[in-house]
C-alpha cells in the first residue's frame, strides 16, 4: 500500500478565536512586524506566511495612527519623517484626524494675546500659529479647533462642540487666525457663538511661549502596539504557533479593540520612563519654553532656544521638560 504524505496548509493566526480572521486570503509572505514608517532596523527580519494579507492591510490602518497620531509621530516630524516615501498625499498631522482620533496639538499662549493658540512643527526647532477657532466656554474651559475650508460647516462645528470631552458650557467664539477670504466662512458658520471681537491679528515675533504638546493615546495606538509585540514574539519564538489558546485574548484586542486593553498594554507616564529623567511634577502636562526666532516664514515661527530638543530634556538646568502627554487615554 503506498503512503501518500500530504502538506499541512498553513493558515493565518488570527482564524481563531471566531470571529476575527475568515480564512480567505493568501498567507502574507514578508510581513513588517516594526512599521517601515519607522524606518530601517539592523538585523530586521520578516514574518513570512503567519498572516493574510487581508490581515495585513487590516493593520495598516493600526500603524496609521501609530506613525500619524501618536507620540512618535511627534518625533516623525521633529527628525524629518523616514521610512517609506512617495505614499500618496501628505497628510498634515496638526489638522487631519486619522484612523477617527483627532489631531496631535500644540498649545501655547503667546505675550499680549488674551486666549492659548494651536501651534504646529514646521522642524525640529520650529512652529508656526495654525489657522484655527477658538472657543471658550462660560466656565473658562477651551476648545481648539484647526480651521479646514471643507470641513468648517456649521453642522460640524456644532457637532465637534457638543461631543467635546469634557463638556462645554455654553461655548463662545472668542479667536480665530484665518485669511480674509475664509474670515468670511467663520463668521457665518459661527455666527451664533459670536461674542464681540474675535479675529487675531499682530503676531509679534521675539516672544518667549510655553508650549504644551498633546499627543492622544487612543484604543488604535494601543492595537497597533500590541500588533507589534505579538507579532514580534511569532517571529523570534517559532516553538509558538500563534494559534494557541493563551492568545486569543490578544488576538481578539488586536482585530477588534475594547475597553480591556490594560490587559495586554499598558500607558505609562514619564514617571516611569527612566530615560527621560522624569521630576516630581510630571504627572501634570510638562511644557518646553520655545522662542519666536526670524520672520523669514509667512506664518509666526519659534524655535527652541539652543535648538537641541535632547538638550531640554536631558539638562538639570531646564526648569521645563519636554511636554508630551503620554499617559492621556
Amino acid at each position: 500500500m503506498a503512503i501518500v504524505s500530504a502538506a499541512i496548509k498553513k493558515r493565518c493566526v488570527y482564524t481563531n478565536p471566531e470571529s476575527l480572521c475568515n480564512g480567505e486570503s493568501p498567507l502574507e509572505p514578508r510581513e513588517h512586524y516594526f512599521s517601515r514608517g519607522l524606518g530601517e532596523f539592523k538585523g530586521d527580519s520578516r514574518l513570512s506566511d503567519v498572516i493574510y494579507t487581508a490581515c495585513n492591510k487590516r493593520f495598516g490602518k493600526l500603524e496609521d495612527v501609530l506613525l500619524h497620531d501618536s507620540p512618535e509621530a511627534f518625533f516623525r516630524e521633529m527628525l524629518g519623517k523616514f521610512g517609506r516615501s512617495n505614499r500618496g498625499r501628505k497628510k498634515d498631522i496638526f489638522y487631519e484626524p486619522t484612523g477617527g482620533v483627532s489631531p496631535l496639538s500644540i498649545l501655547a499662549k503667546q505675550p499680549g494675546l488674551e486666549h492659548p493658540m494651536l501651534w504646529q512643527l514646521m522642524s525640529a526647532t520650529h512652529v508656526a500659529a495654525m489657522k484655527q477657532g477658538i472657543f471658550k466656554d462660560d466656565d473658562g474651559k477651551y476648545f481648539h479647533l484647526p480651521f479646514r475650508a471643507d470641513k468648517f460647516t456649521e453642522a460640524e462645528v456644532k457637532k465637534l462642540l457638543a461631543g467635546a470631552r469634557p463638556p462645554l458650557n455654553k461655548p463662545s467664539l472668542v479667536g480665530y487666525l484665518v485669511n480674509d477670504d475664509e474670515a468670511k466662512q467663520v463668521e457665518q458658520v459661527c455666527k451664533e457663538f459670536i461674542k464681540g471681537k474675535t479675529a487675531i491679528s499682530d503676531l509679534t515675533v521675539g516672544d518667549e511661549l510655553d508650549c504644551t504638546m498633546w499627543a492622544p493615546i487612543s484604543i488604535p495606538y494601543m492595537r497597533a502596539i500590541a500588533k507589534i509585540g505579538f507579532h514580534f514574539f511569532l517571529k523570534w519564538f517559532p516553538q509558538f504557533s500563534g494559534t494557541e489558546q493563551e492568545f486569543d485574548g490578544m488576538k481578539r484586542f488586536i482585530y477588534h479593540g475594547g475597553a480591556d486593553y490594560a490587559q495586554f498594554v499598558e500607558p505609562l507616564s514619564y514617571r516611569e520612563a527612566p530615560a527621560w529623567k522624569a521630576r516630581p511634577d510630571v504627572g501634570a502636562p510638562r511644557q518646553l519654553p520655545i522662542r519666536r526666532c526670524d520672520g523669514r516664514s509667512p506664518h509666526p515661527v519659534f524655535c527652541w532656544p539652543d535648538a537641541r530638543a535632547a538638550d531640554c530634556v536631558e539638562s538639570e538646568d531646564r526648569k521645563k521638560p519636554l511636554a508630551l502627554a503620554c499617559d492621556r487615554v
